[in-house]
C-alpha cells in the first residue's frame, strides 16, 4: 500500500518536501520528543463515526492524556471546544490539505506532519510546525547530505498508524484510540463536522440527506464484513483491515506498552489491544493536559536562525547555476534524479520553482543575518561558513504600514515609502515611526525625493502620468506622457531617467521637453551608480509572470549614448536598487535574497533578506520592501556595522566564536 501511495503521489514528494524547506530544515523537531513522555497516557484520536459518541469521554478525561489527533479529526475536536497537543498529518495532497486549514481551534497545537504535506497547510500553523519523514523518498537523500535529518515515521497508508508510531516513540504508555473504528459503523465514513461533510452539503443542500450522501459514498467503495469488538460484525473496507492488522502487529511488537481501544465499535480488535472506556483507563492517572503543552512548546521551539537554512539554500544556488547555465548540456544529476522519480509528470522547471520557493521561505528564517563575503563564492556560502551575527527587522507591514514595493532615501533622516495603493506616500524615520506624506492629486505608483527644498517626483503607471512637487507644500506639475513609467532613477543635477513598461528609456521632467533615449531589454530595476546608469534584467514567463531566475549579467548605460552594454554582475546576480548613507552603500539581490552593504573603504557585509525589491535610508536604520510587499526596517543597521569585525575577526583580532557571534543559533 505505501508503494502503491509513492507511484500515486511521488511528484507530491518532490514539489511538496521542497516547498516545505523552512519547515524542515528550521523547524520543530520530533526527534526532541523520544522516550520525553515515559508512562505518560497518549489518546490517539481517529476521526471514525464513533468519534460522534467518544467526545463527551474526551472532555471529561482528556486533560489527563497527551492528545494526538489525526488531521481529519481536528476539526470536530475543535467544534467541540477540545484542543489537542499536537496534531499529525501524512497525506501530501491539497485535498487532505484542507483539514488543516481554518480550524476555529482556541488553542494552536503542534503540527507534526510528513515534510511532503500539502504546504499551504503547513502555512497555516507557520512557527508550530515539526516534520518527519516516511521513507527515502526524493529529495530527502540531497537534505541527508547537507546534514538535515529528521526521524523516520512507521507508517501504512492511514494517518492514524503515524500517530500511534510517534506515541510509542514518546515513550507514551498507556496508548488508548478513540474515534478508531476503521469501519463504516452506522453506515458513516467519518464522524460528524469533518472537512469532508462539506463536500456533502453539495447535495444536502439541494434536499438530499445526509445518510443518503453516506450511503451513495460508501456504494462506491469496496465493501466486506469484518468481526467487530463486540463480537458481532461491522462493514468495512479492505483497505481499512489493512490498517487494523497493522496496528495490531504493532501492538504486538511492543510488550512495554499497553494499547487500548476505547472507541467503542469498530474492527479495531486482536492481539494484545484491549477494549475499555476511556475513563476505567485514565482515572488514577492526574490532570496534567496544561504542564504537557509547556512541556511540549519547551522540546519544540526551534530558534528562528540556524545554518542548516543557509547550507541548504546555498546549495540550492549551485544547482540553479547548473540548470540554468547556457551551455548545461543536461540538467545536474540531483535535478535530474528528482524528475526521473516523479515521471512521467515532474519537470524540471515545477522543480526549480518549488525549490526556489522553499528556498526563499527558507532563507526567511534567518532574516537579519549578517556575514561577512567569502571571496569566490555567492552570498548563501558566506553564511552557511558561520560567523554569523543577527539584527532582527521590525516589520513595519505586520504593524499597520501599507504593503508597499517601492521606496526611497529621502532627506531629513527618513525615507519615503509608496503603498501599493493610493494618493499619498509615507514617511518613516529611523526609529520606525511613520507618518503620511503630502498628498498627490491623483493615485501614484511611486515617488522619490527631488531637489534640496524637500520636492519629490511621482508618476501613475496605468495612466501615464508623472507629477513634480518642485518644493515641499508646492502645487505639483502634472503631465501626461506617451509612455507607461515603470522606475526612474535622478543624475545628478535633478535630471530623471525614465524605464517604460516598453523597454524605452526617457529623459523626461514634468513641465520641461523630454526627450527618448535608447531601447532596452526586458528590467525589475533602474538606479544611478557612479557616473553610469544600472538596469537590472528579469525574466517573465509566458503568461507575463515573473520567473525567479538569478542572471549572470546586468545592462549599463551611459546617458546620451545609443545603446546599453552588458557587463557581469556579481556571483549573487543581477542588482535590482542601490541606496547611499554616508560611508556605505546598500544594493539589493532580490533573486540571491540578500543586500550587500559595501562600505568607501571595500569593506562589505552581508544581510538576508528575502527577496529584498528596493532599499533606502532613514537616517543610519535601512528600509528594505520585499517582492511580497513587506516592509523591513533594519533600526540603526549603520551603526552596527561601524562595529563589525572585519573578515569575521574582532578588533583584537581573534576569530569570533559563532556562539557569540549569534546567540540565535
Amino acid at each position: 500500500m505505501n508503494e502503491s501511495a509513492r507511484e500515486k503521489n511521488a511528484g507530491r514528494y518532490v514539489l511538496n518536501t521542497l516547498r516545505n524547506l523552512s519547515h524542515i530544515v528550521s523547524g520543530a523537531d520530533p526527534a526532541r520528543l523520544l522516550g520525553r513522555f515515559a508512562d505518560v497516557p497518549a489518546i490517539v484520536v481517529g476521526a471514525g463515526p464513533s468519534l460522534d459518541r467518544n467526545i463527551a469521554d474526551l472532555a471529561a478525561w482528556g486533560g489527563r492524556a497527551l492528545i494526538l489527533s489525526t488531521d481529519t479529526a481536528w476539526r470536530p475536536l475543535a467544534a467541540a471546544g477540545i484542543d489537542p497537543h499536537i496534531v499529525v498529518a501524512v497525506d501530501p495532497t491539497e485535498m487532505n490539505g484542507r483539514h488543516l486549514i481554518d480550524v476555529p481551534s482556541r488553542r494552536q497545537p503542534w503540527l507534526l506532519a510528513e515534510g511532503s504535506v500539502d504546504p499551504e497547510a503547513l502555512r497555516q500553523l507557520k512557527g508550530r510546525v515539526g516534520t518527519f519523514r516516511v521513507g527515502p523518498h526524493h529529495p530527502w537523500p540531497w537534505l541527508q547530505s547537507l546534514g538535515v535529518e529528521r526521524s523516520v515515521v512507521r507508517v501504512l497508508g492511514s494517518v492514524i498508524t503515524a500517530a500511534y508510531d510517534l506515541a510509542l516513540g514518546f515513550g507514551c504508555n498507556p496508548i488508548i484510540f478513540t474515534g478508531a473504528d476503521l469501519a463504516f459503523t452506522n453506515v458513516q465514513p467519518y464522524c460528524r463536522g469533518t472537512t469532508f461533510e462539506r463536500d456533502g452539503a453539495v447535495h444536502t443542500d439541494r434536499g438530499v440527506s445526509l445518510a443518503t450522501v453516506w450511503k451513495n459514498t460508501l456504494m462506491a467503495r469496496t465493501l466486506i464484513a469484518e468481526p467487530a469488538v463486540h463480537g458481532d460484525r461491522a462493514l468495512t473496507s479492505p483497505h481499512l483491515v489493512e490498517f487494523r492488522n497493522w496496528l495490531v502487529a504493532r501492538a504486538g511488537a511492543a510488550p512495554g506498552c499497553r494499547t487500548v481501544n476505547a472507541s467503542g465499535s469498530g474492527i479495531l480488535v486482536g492481539g494484545t489491544i484491549e477494549q475499555a472506556e476511556l475513563g476505567a483507563v485514565l482515572d488514577a492517572h492526574p490532570e496534567r493536559g496544561e504542564a504537557l503543552r509547556d512541556i511540549l512548546d519547551d522540546l519544540l521551539r526551534m530558534p528562528p536562525c540556524n545554518q542548516a537554512a543557509m547550507r541548504v539554500c546555498e546549495a540550492f544556488s549551485a544547482l540553479e547555476r547548473k540548470t540554468y547555465a547556457s551551455d548545461a548540456a543536461a540538467l545536474p544529476p540531483t535535478v535530474a534524479d528528482w524528475r526521473t522519480f516523479g515521471a512521467p509528470t515532474l519537470l524540471a522547471g515545477q522543480i526549480m520553482t518549488a525549490a526556489a520557493s522553499g528556498c526563499r521561505s527558507c532563507f526567511e528564517t534567518t532574516t537579519g543575518a549578517l556575514a561577512s563575503p567569502v571571496k569566490g563564492l555567492d552570498a548563501r556560502a558566506a553564511f552557511a561558513a558561520g560567523g554569523v551575527d543577527v539584527i532582527r527587522p521590525d516589520v513595519l507591514s505586520e504593524r499597520g504600514l501599507p504593503r508597499a514595493w517601492r521606496c526611497a532615501t529621502a532627506g531629513d533622516g527618513h525615507a519615503v515609502v509608496t503603498p501599493v495603493t493610493g494618493v499619498d506616500s509615507i514617511r518613516v524615520s529611523s526609529d520606525g515611526t511613520w507618518e503620511i506624506g503630502e498628498s498627490w492629486p491623483c493615485e501614484i505608483s511611486g515617488e522619490v525625493a527631488w531637489g534640496l527644498a524637500g520636492g519629490a517626483i511621482a508618476w501613475n503607471r496605468s495612466t501615464r502620468t508623472l507629477l513634480l512637487r518642485p518644493a515641499a507644500g508646492a502645487v505639483p506639475v502634472v503631465e501626461a506622457v506617451s509612455f507607461e513609467p515603470v522606475c526612474v532613477a535622478l543624475l545628478p543635477g535633478g535630471a530623471a531617467v525614465w524605464y517604460a513598461s516598453d523597454g524605452t528609456l526617457w529623459n523626461w521632467l514634468p513641465g520641461a521637453p523630454g526627450r527618448f533615449l535608447a531601447q532596452a531589454p526586458v528590467c525589475g530595476g533602474l538606479f544611478v551608480d557612479g557616473a553610469e546608469l544600472v538596469l537590472a534584467p528579469i525574466i517573465r514567463d509566458e503568461q507575463g509572470q515573473l520567473t525567479r531566475q538569478r542572471l549572470h549579467y546586468e545592462w549599463r548605460y551611459d546617458v546620451g549614448s545609443s545603446s546599453l552594454r552588458q557587463v557581469d554582475a556579481s556571483l549573487d546576480g543581477q542588482c535590482v536598487a542601490l541606496a547611499v548613507h554616508q560611508d556605505w552603500t546598500a544594493r539589493a539581490f532580490s533573486f540571491s535574497d540578500v543586500v550587500r552593504l559595501d562600505e568607501r573603504d571595500g569593506r562589505s557585509v552581508l544581510l538576508a533578506c528575502p527577496g529584498p525589491f528596493g532599499v533606502a535610508w532613514a537616517g543610519p536604520s535601512l528600509l528594505v520592501t520585499t517582492l511580497d510587499g513587506q516592509v523591513l526596517l533594519f533600526r540603526d543597521l549603520a551603526l552596527r556595522l561601524s562595529t563589525w569585525p572585519i573578515d569575521g575577526r574582532t578588533a583584537a583580532g581573534d576569530p569570533a566564536p559563532l556562539k557569540d557571534r549569534c546567540s540565535l543559533c
